[in-house]
């Protein structure tokens, strides 16, 4: 069932009941904690594998052994957090209950397999209502929020093969109230919020170049200037922003002098405003950029650099390890972790940039919505993993930043997907994926923006539950303790 709450089926509902036949067995074994433990673990390295087998689809540039390796290695560390989440429920399932105990551990071991340097937060459960009703809780309490109401779903739903009559009865009241007021209370507490916005025409540039065309350091100038050419399509549309995908090529664009006087020119002439990736040099060290050209902010004054890097993509671990074995040739360049991370001014819009995985930790968005942000954009480049689910599970993760922050995000991909997401999570736009196309438009940008309980707490959620775990623990060990 959990495979059906991803790309390409996206069943959101299913997210409510998918984890409820492993809680079932979790809930039931007698067997040992290091058994209980080991069978969470390969639980997660099957969940962990599905999710990730886009990773076969970089062949063109990896072998196939080396993709097969660092495939099981990694699924294999991320199945780790799995059995630690297994351990801390046996654990505290004396004192705190079944439901409780799981609907903690599991959100907090989905919190922990994010973090790091070789975080991850794919496969966490409340991404399977990225296109649903249920996607307006995250402006509550974030992803981790609805996270934990999927669990405590599934959770309450194996309870009830595990208990008796009577509890099954509260089992059901319990149920049927969290299915209520996870239906209809969000859009409720939702009603009133809007802020007062203004319309602004965007255009979003998808130029669709084949990943080995941008390796191709003959066809830079090719690429350049077909983003020349799709945006001089766009502007005939008045657009006040114009949004491109993340390194349009790996080159410094910014040496080539006749192309960026060209588009400079296309702004003044235009009156518009080209937010664009390109690789920046920066004291002589490469940075993952995004970079503002416009008729206000002149060229290049204003520009954000990636702090969130991809291992083996835009940096390198384990160098060492690699030269040991002679892989010296697989190494490549480290681009350097951003220290640039402010929102960027554009004619009058106040934009929040994210390059790539950055769009998959809500650190990063919410951060820039306290920080003022109106507009979030990401910028993308899924061209390396060809047809696989990649470009979908990105897009589906991304929308849960613009409700988190309750802003519109753009997002900008070369290859796709590309798309606008509403304050609400629900889609202006979503551009087909592996085509060349433009789209011009208006976006309703909020002229005052608000913090939400996101922004403001962030993942509550989890506190509250340790807390209640907690004091639940302490209270049943002192009533314990009374009858002895």
């Amino acid at each position: 069932m959990l495979i059906l709450t991803l790309p390409p089926f996206n069943v959101a509902w299913l997210g409510f009941f998918a984890l409820a036949p492993f809680f079932y067995h979790l809930f039931s074994s007698k067997k040992s904690t290091k058994t209980l433990a080991f069978e969470a673990w390969i639980f997660g390295f099957l969940w962990m594998g599905y999710v990730h087998h886009w990773m076969f689809f970089l062949t063109d540039w990896v072998g196939i052994g080396w993709l097969l390796l660092l495939w099981a290695i990694f699924c294999m560390y991320l199945a780790v957090y799995f059995a630690i989440g297994a351990l801390l429920f046996r654990i505290l399932e004396p004192f705190c209950g079944r439901v409780l105990s799981i609907s903690f551990v599991w959100i907090l071991c989905e919190w922990l397999r994010s973090l790091g340097p070789a975080g991850d937060p794919a496969g966490v459960i409340g991404y399977a209502f990225s296109e649903s009703l249920w996607v307006t809780w995250a402006w509550l309490g974030g992803i981790y929020f609805l996270s934990w109401m999927a669990v405590l779903s599934s959770a309450v739903v194996a309870e009830w093969f595990v208990v008796d009559r009577i509890q099954k009865i509260k089992q059901v009241i319990v149920f049927l109230t969290l299915s209520l007021v996870f239906c209809t209370g969000a859009n409720v507490m939702h009603k009133g919020i809007a802020e007062a916005s203004r319309a602004v025409k965007v255009a979003l540039v998808q130029g669709n170049h084949a990943q080995s065309v941008k390796l191709n350091e003959s066809s830079w100038n090719y690429v350049r200037n077909d983003y020349l050419r799709l945006t001089q399509v766009a502007v005939a549309e008045r657009p006040q922003l114009v949004f491109w995908p993340e390194t349009i090529s790996p080159d410094l664009n910014y040496g080539d002098k006749a192309w960026i006087l060209n588009v400079f020119q296309t702004c003044l002439t235009y009156n518009c405003g080209i937010v664009w990736g390109t690789p920046i040099l920066e004291n002589q060290k490469p940075y993952n950029a995004l970079s503002v050209i416009s008729k206000q902010q002149g060229i290049n004054t204003e520009w954000y650099s990636k702090q969130k890097l991809m291992p083996f993509g835009e940096y390198w671990p384990l160098r060492g390890f690699f030269r040991f074995f002679k892989l010296d040739y697989l190494l490549s360049e480290d681009y350097q972790i951003g220290l640039r991370n402010s929102n960027l001014q554009v004619q009058n819009v106040v934009v929040g940039p994210m390059i790539c995985l950055e769009s998959l930790f809500p650190q990063y968005a919410r951060d820039l919505g306290k920080k003022g942000a109106q507009l979030l954009y990401v910028a993308a480049n899924n061209a390396w993993f060809k047809k696989s689910i990649a470009a979908d599970l990105h897009f589906k993760m991304t929308q849960i930043r613009a409700v988190e922050n309750e802003l519109p995000l753009v997002q900008v991909s070369n290859t796709g997907i590309s798309g606008i997401v509403l304050p609400d999570g629900t889609l202006q736009t979503k551009l087909p994926a592996n085509q060349q196309i433009v789209w011009t438009g208006l976006l309703n940008i909020p002229t005052k923006t608000h913090k939400t309980p996101f922004q403001i707490a962030g993942h509550w959620i989890l506190g509250l539950s340790g807390i209640l775990c907690g004091l639940l623990g302490i209270v049943r060990r002192f009533k314990f303790k009374k009858t002895i």
